[in-house]
């Protein structure tokens, strides 16, 4: 992500298509800066709100991760304002890292599910080792399997959360049986009767 430093007003950063934003740290003064709304959401899409990215800015290379993003209530995609942390190789971040699950297509001509039961969890871990997301493949289980936290790559990873917690679950999919027109003929009657 291409970040200069701000120094125009807002009104004049957002009519050329940029974002303003700010970025701080431990050992820095927050400083203003600007990107390309383009290069915004591309870095959003790509290392999330945990994985820490490197930028540019005055002929230096920082580490940082996005700490807030500020969207348009009405336009969600639209970003008006981004925090960056910066951190150094030795520093620890601590933040939520989102759980994806992948491999649920295998369920899809058969009568079971893959249920999601936990989104993210609560980590700490070197920003240089930072991670977008957690991936947990269901594809190789079946009915009634599950899979804990504890089963999932975790490496670099100083979890705060109980290891013995369930990820995912694979259910069995009961299909909702609609009422047969002679079934709804016989409690409309009753009802009439009573």
């Amino acid at each position: 992500m291409k970040v200069t430093l701000r120094t125009e007003p807002l009104r004049v950063v957002r009519a050329a298509h940029q974002v303003p934003g700010v970025m701080y740290g431990r050992s820095i003064d927050s400083i203003s800066i600007q990107a390309d709304i383009n290069d915004v959401l591309t870095a959003l899409k790509t290392y999330g709100r945990s994985e820490t990215f490197k930028i540019r800015l005055d002929d230096k290379y920082h580490h940082v991760y996005f700490k807030a993003v500020q969207s348009n209530v009405l336009k969600p995609n639209e970003i008006i304002h981004f925090d960056l942390h910066r951190v150094t190789e030795k520093e620890l971040v601590t933040g939520m890292i989102p759980i994806e699950m992948i491999g649920q297509e295998v369920f899809y001509d058969k009568k079971m599910f893959a249920e999601l039961v936990k989104y993210e969890i609560l980590a700490t871990y070197s920003p240089v080792h930072g991670y977008a997301k957690l991936v947990v493949d269901v594809s190789k289980m079946d009915l009634h399997d599950e899979k804990k936290l504890k089963d999932l790559n975790l490496e670099g990873l100083e979890i705060k959360e109980d290891l013995n917690q369930t990820i995912v679950i694979i259910k069995e999919a009961k299909a909702h049986e609609e009422p047969s027109e002679t079934e709804e003929v016989v409690t409309e009657e009753s009802l009439s009767n009573e």
